[in-house]
């Protein structure tokens, strides 16, 4: 899975309309690709050597040597320095800087709250963010990947079925977003760009725990699995676009909760359906779904937390241990042994938190850069 980049794709084809210029004078519209050339992307000739000449030229046309006027403008606040220094300086070029760096700075800064704790043997990982633990993944043993088998190969029945919607799902599924939210390129544009930071943030700790618990995938445990499509050159547990579309699930739902209220428990269908499009497909077991399901709902409530600080709702770490939760690879309520029962994510999150502690009981760590876009995102669902 990837950015919501295609999302706002097709807005490019607008720039046909530059092509009405050969028609009369409103073509002088069609100009507006001089300043994409101006900003790099792509080579003008022509404007480069109008700029070299009108640079060395006065008012009559003369050419002269150009000089300096002594003229500066500093519209900020200064500090001892002469350069910017309050907060608000701060806050404003934030918003000036262009999308990839101001992305890089947010990422970088929540990067630096994460901490990830290894257990003995890599059957176990302790996520930290902020010095608080947050989610502790097991790994399931081998024999219960083993018994999960057989689900998988019953699931494939259904390719026929979805292959439409498992290779549609390759990538981000933006449209599927989007027809619930009605979130659109145009007016969502600080949504887009949090919620692209929060994903590629939740895959720099994805592959992190990918990495240590290296769980293999179904293909390496039998040659029937044969996957409907290209296996990821990663580990299996826990499932990436388990994590990545419950954690889009509930940012989503929280952001357009003023404006469509109740709109969450549609997107965690859309969610929910995505992972299991994995498992039919071959390329992840049940118990990497689950894993994911947890995780990414606990690193979307990270966030909101980060980004709201002291008006977020409480809530509690949370402990997910495959080897307890499943019997003869069917999913168990835990703590129970007897017939198999499917938990919704509620019943789910209510049990990995049965023994969770409250995380940041003296108040979140600070991310301000989250913060502010969060906010702009906020009021565009208002």
């Amino acid at each position: 899975m990837t950015t919501l980049s295609s999302l706002s794709g097709h807005s490019g084809h607008s720039g046909h309309s530059g092509h009405s210029g050969h028609s009369g004078h409103s073509g002088h519209s069609g100009h507006a690709a001089d300043l994409e050339s101006y900003a790099g992307a792509g080579v003008s000739p022509l404007l480069v050597e109008a700029l070299l000449r009108f640079q060395g030229f006065d008012s009559d046309a003369t050419r002269t040597k150009p000089s300096f006027s002594g003229d500066t403008h500093a519209p900020w606040s200064s500090g001892a320095d002469g350069l910017p220094l309050s907060e608000a300086d701060r806050q404003a070029r934030f918003f000036r800087l262009e999308t990839l760096p101001r992305s890089l700075v947010v990422l970088a800064e929540l990067q630096s709250l994460v901490s990830l704790q290894a257990g003995a043997a890599d059957a176990r990982a302790e996520l930290h963010i902020g010095g608080a633990p947050f989610v502790t993944l097991k790994r399931p043993p081998y024999e219960l990947f083993k018994q999960q088998i057989p689900l998988l190969l019953e699931l494939s029945q259904e390719r026929p079925q979805r292959a439409a919607e498992i290779l549609t799902q390759l990538r981000t599924p933006e449209g599927l977003w989007a027809s619930v939210s009605g979130m659109r390129a145009d007016t969502h544009r600080w949504t887009i760009e949090f919620i692209n930071i929060a994903l590629s943030f939740t895959l720099s700790v994805l592959f992190r725990l990918k990495h240590q618990f290296m769980c293999p995938r179904p293909w390496e445990y039998s040659t029937q699995i044969q996957p409907l499509v290209q296996t990821p050159g990663h580990d299996s547990w826990p499932s990436g676009h388990a994590t990545e579309s419950h954690l889009m699930a509930h940012l989503l739902g929280v952001l357009a909760n003023d404006a469509r209220p109740g709109m969450e428990p549609q997107l965690d269908r859309i969610a929910k359906s995505i992972s299991r499009n994995r498992e039919v497909a071959g390329l992840h077991f049940p118990t990497d779904t689950t894993a994911g399901r947890v995780l990414g709902r606990t690193l979307a409530q990270c966030l909101v937390s980060l980004s709201e600080q002291e008006s977020a709702p409480a809530w509690k770490s949370r402990t997910f241990d495959g080897a307890t939760f499943y019997k003869n690879g069917q999913a168990l309520e835990p703590g129970k042994d007897g017939a198999a029962a499917v938990l919704d994510l509620k019943q789910l999150i209510g049990a990995c938190e049965a023994a969770g502690t409250s995380p940041w009981t003296s108040g979140a760590p600070i991310a301000k850069g989250l913060g502010w876009i969060w906010s702009r995102a906020k009021e565009e669902w208002k």
